[in-house]
């Protein structure tokens, strides 16, 4: 017999992710100072990329993304490219 799972208890079991993307770098500094660290690449692909894939393969779809430094280009380059990926842009606070 199969056993039904209440709606709530399956929204409650979603996982959500949250990258922080919003640091300077500046130990890869000169790499860094007119591309953010998130960007750089490993492969021929950002370091973020191969993060946001990771998560997509374990089945989350809800992916916020802190930037701050150079966040508009992160913005620019992962802005359309992924469904389940939104940004925040500002600083973090504790």
């Amino acid at each position: 017999m199969s056993q039904m799972v209440h709606p709530l208890k399956e929204e409650l079991n979603k996982f959500q992710a949250i990258i922080l993307a919003g640091g300077r770098g500046s130990r890869l500094s000169p790499h860094t100072n007119y591309q953010p660290k998130p960007l750089l690449q490993i492969r021929n692909k950002p370091v973020l990329q191969y993060l946001i894939e990771q998560l997509e393969l374990c089945g989350i779809d809800d992916i916020t993304i802190g930037v701050r430094y150079l966040g508009d280009q992160i913005i620019d380059y992962f802005g359309n490219k992924y469904e389940c990926v939104n940004f925040k842009w500002g600083y973090i606070i504790n």
